[in-house]
């Protein structure tokens, strides 16, 4: 081989080993810079907890159940103070305020009846709130919670005249009088503080002949109701309440709107005369007496 072809390769076979050399060096320095960097940082993971949120828009005054209410994930950190976890934070209270949907229930918007400010401020409007004392709920044990419906059933005594010959031999008459009403509020007999004692006889009717029981009422199993109602139930109930030798509440299914008719005329004759129709239709259908004319004078 010629010797400057010989020289050309030596030259050649040094630059590439040279180059070689650069690469290797290139590539240990990226190897330790990428060694040296820190690895990315990843995303915190939020810790979660169970809040109640209202499914929809709960007007102040409100009984909430767990129709009302759902349960959600949200972040810890971001949990307001006083947030509701479970339906036993909810446990007889009522919305303090308009909550509207979507929104967490909080401690400071819910309240037991009697922390609400004043229940006038909570009745809406055309309806009343009235309570009676009754002597049995038809249901196992303590089961009748606000925000419940219920029939209303009193053991009455038929008014001379009012039964028809084999209508019934009995003098008194048990009438499902008013379906489908809403607790309001409800105390049991021992929460009221009951000895299950005799009543002293001071109620309404007491003594004054309206109340076949009298003082036999025993306080015992009783519950003072307040029901939720339109001015006119309001006096059948609390006329009810003065004619009955005993008054029930039957629980209903939240969603049954069922209201059943009377099963005979008497039973119709007895609801129609508690409520008063009876007497307001005599009164309409009285003969209306002409006025009286002036007297002329005669001189």
């Amino acid at each position: 081989m010629p010797k400057k072809g010989l020289t050309f390769l030596i030259i050649l076979a040094l630059a590439l080993a040279g180059l070689s050399i650069y690469l290797f060096k290139t590539l240990l320095d990226n190897a330790k810079a990428q060694a040296n960097v820190a690895p990315a940082p990843q995303p915190e993971q939020m810790e979660m907890q169970k809040v109640l949120i209202a499914k929809e828009d709960i007007p102040m005054g409100k009984p909430i159940g767990l129709l009302d209410v759902d349960t959600v994930d949200f972040p810890q950190k971001f949990t307001p103070p006083g947030a509701l976890k479970s339906m036993d934070d909810l446990n007889g209270k009522l919305s303090a305020q308009l909550i509207p949907k979507g929104d967490i229930l909080l401690d400071k918007k819910v309240a037991l009846p009697n922390q609400l400010p004043r229940a006038s401020m909570i009745v809406e409007p055309g309806r009343r709130l009235v309570s009676i004392r009754v002597d049995d709920i038809k249901a196992n044990g303590y089961l009748v919670k606000n925000g419940d419906y219920v029939d209303l059933v009193g053991t009455f005594p038929i008014p001379d005249g009012m039964a028809k010959p084999g209508d019934t031999a009995n003098k008194n008459l048990t009438v499902t009088f008013l379906q489908r009403v809403k607790i309001f509020d409800i105390i049991y007999g021992d929460e009221a503080g009951s000895t299950g004692q005799e009543t002293s006889g001071t109620g309404p009717g007491v003594g004054k002949g309206k109340n076949p029981a009298g003082d036999k009422r025993m306080a015992r199993g009783t519950a003072t109701a307040t029901f939720d109602v339109t001015p006119h139930e309001a006096e059948l109930i609390l006329t009810a309440e003065g004619q009955a030798s005993n008054l029930m509440l039957m629980l209903r299914r939240f969603d049954d709107e069922t209201i059943t008719p009377p099963p005979s005329d008497l039973y119709k004759d007895l609801i129609t005369n508690l409520s008063g129709e009876s007497a307001r239709k005599k009164v309409e259908e009285a003969p209306v007496q002409p006025a009286p004319q002036p007297r002329k004078r005669v001189l």
